[in-house]
C-alpha cells in the first residue's frame, strides 16, 4: 500500500488574470478579508508571467505570499481556466501539501475552518448546487456539489485523475464538441438527425472544470469522495443563499462565491466593501 506523502496540510491558492488596477471594490474587499482571516495559511498566487503581482502582494503585507507561474494558455477565458484545474500542473506543484484551498477573487471567507474541513477527508468540495443551475427552479432540489470558485481539493487525489490524460483528454474533447453543436446554427441537424437526444445523454458526462470534479469524475471513480449538499452548505454558499441560510440553522458557511453576482442585497447585512487600498 502506497503512503501519501506530504509536508504540509493545506495550500490556499488564488488564480489572478489581470492587472491589480482592474480589481472591483468587491475583489479588494476579499482579498483583504483573506489576509484578516487565513493569516496564519501559506498562500500562493497562481497567474500567468504578465501580470505584475506587486500591488497583489502587497496588499497581502505582512503576510508572505508565493508566486506560481503558469502558461498563458491557462488564463483570458472561462474555457482556458477550465484546462488549468483540469491539468495536472497546479497539483504537481502542490504536491507536497495533502490539500489545497481555491479561492478567486470574487469569493469571500468568513472564518478560518481550514483545519476542520481539511479533518473531514473529502477529496472534494465545494458549495451546492440546485436543479436549475445559476437560476434554480421552485421547489428547490439539491443537484449536487461542486462550485469550484471557493472550494477544498485533496491534491493527491486530483493527481490520480490528472495523471490519466486519456480521461481528461476524452472529456475535454466531448465538452467541446457538444459546445460546437449547441450553436444555433446547428438547430435544423439537431431536429431531423436525433443530436439533441445524444446531447443530453452527452451532458451527463461533460462540464465545466468543476462540474466535472463535483459531479461527472464520481461516476467513473467510486472512491472519489466529494461532500453531500447537506454537508457542503455548511461549507460555501453561492447561489439561493438565503435559502442556505436557512437550511444551515441561519449559521453562515466557511465561506461563499460569487456574492456580488447573484445575490448582492443579501450579502449586504454580512460583507461591507473596504476601498482603504489604494490601488
Amino acid at each position: 500500500m502506497k503512503i501519501e506523502s506530504y509536508t504540509s496540510m493545506v495550500a490556499v491558492v488564488v488564480p489572478i488574470y489581470k492587472p491589480f488596477k482592474e480589481l472591483t471594490e468587491n475583489e479588494i474587499t476579499a482579498l483583504l478579508q483573506m489576509r484578516s482571516v487565513l493569516y496564519s495559511r501559506d498562500i500562493y498566487y497562481v497567474c500567468p508571467s504578465s501580470i505584475d503581482t506587486g500591488n497583489y502582494v502587497k496588499i497581502l503585507e505582512p503576510l508572505n505570499v508565493g508566486i506560481i507561474q503558469a502558461s498563458e494558455r491557462y488564463f483570458g477565458s472561462l474555457d482556458h481556466g477550465n484546462r488549468l484545474f483540469l491539468s495536472r500542473f497546479l497539483y504537481n506543484r502542490l504536491r507536497n501539501y495533502k490539500y489545497m484551498l481555491i479561492h478567486h477573487t470574487d469569493a469571500y471567507v468568513f472564518s478560518d475552518q481550514l483545519d476542520y474541513w481539511c479533518s473531514q477527508e473529502f477529496d472534494y468540495i465545494g458549495a451546492p448546487w440546485f436543479d436549475g443551475n445559476k437560476e434554480p427552479v421552485l421547489p428547490l432540489k439539491f443537484k449536487g456539489v461542486g462550485n469550484g470558485g471557493f472550494s477544498l481539493r485533496k491534491i493527491s487525489s486530483f493527481l490520480k485523475i490528472t495523471n490519466n490524460r486519456t480521461f481528461i483528454n476524452f472529456h475535454l474533447g466531448l465538452y467541446r464538441f457538444h459546445q460546437l453543436l449547441e450553436g444555433n446554427h446547428y438547430l435544423f441537424l439537431r431536429k431531423y438527425l436525433g443530436i439533441d437526444f445524444a446531447m443530453s445523454i452527452m451532458k451527463l458526462y461533460i462540464g465545466q472544470e468543476d462540474e466535472f470534479w463535483g459531479l461527472v469524475v464520481p461516476k467513473f471513480y467510486k472512491w472519489f469522495n466529494v461532500a453531500k449538499p447537506e454537508q457542503a452548505l455548511k461549507f460555501s454558499f453561492e447561489v439561493a443563499p438565503e435559502a442556505l441560510l436557512k437550511l444551515n440553522n441561519d449559521e453562515l458557511p466557511f465561506g461563499c462565491h460569487a456574492w456580488d453576482k447573484y445575490a448582492p442585497e443579501f450579502w449586504k447585512a454580512f460583507i461591507h466593501p473596504v476601498s482603504s487600498f489604494v490601488k
